[in-house]
């Protein structure tokens, strides 16, 4: 029965021969703490999953950028930016779209770890990338 409590208070004890005192029978499980503890060990390896492939992402990029330092290739690549009410979503690549609704982020916890929208003169330009930092310079007042 996982993820669900079973009271089996009633069915574990028995009468001992010892004073007449009731004592657990030892091949019962309480299943409540065993939801418990299956819960805790799952949400851990979840994590534990996560952080491997944070690791991993991590390792790839590292090893893209030598190959990218060795090889030189000549390459194209699109960029976003995505708006909602004046805010950017921060840290993406630059392809504008204005949204007429915040749309609803989901991290992975593996290579998307953290998203928020952030107003133009909010954003630190040291933070991010030049070509980022040009482009919210135009929206950016003062």
């Amino acid at each position: 029965m996982a993820g669900c409590a079973v009271d089996v208070a009633a069915d574990e004890e028995e009468p001992s021969a010892i004073d007449g005192q009731a004592t657990r029978r030892p091949d019962r499980i309480n299943h409540r703490h065993a939801g418990i503890a299956a819960r805790v060990l799952t949400r851990a390896v979840g994590e534990a999953i996560d952080r491997l492939w944070q690791l991993a992402f991590a390792i790839a990029y590292r090893l893209l950028l030598l190959w990218w330092f060795v090889r030189r290739p000549s390459h194209r690549g699109a960029l976003v930016a995505l708006w909602h009410d004046g805010q950017v979503l921060h840290h993406t690549t630059i392809f504008e779209l204005i949204l007429a609704q915040r749309p609803a982020l989901r991290l992975d916890n593996r290579e998307i770890v953290a998203a928020a929208f952030h107003a133009p003169d909010a954003v630190e330009l040291d933070d991010v990338g030049p070509h980022v930092a040009r482009y919210l310079a135009r929206f950016r007042s003062g």
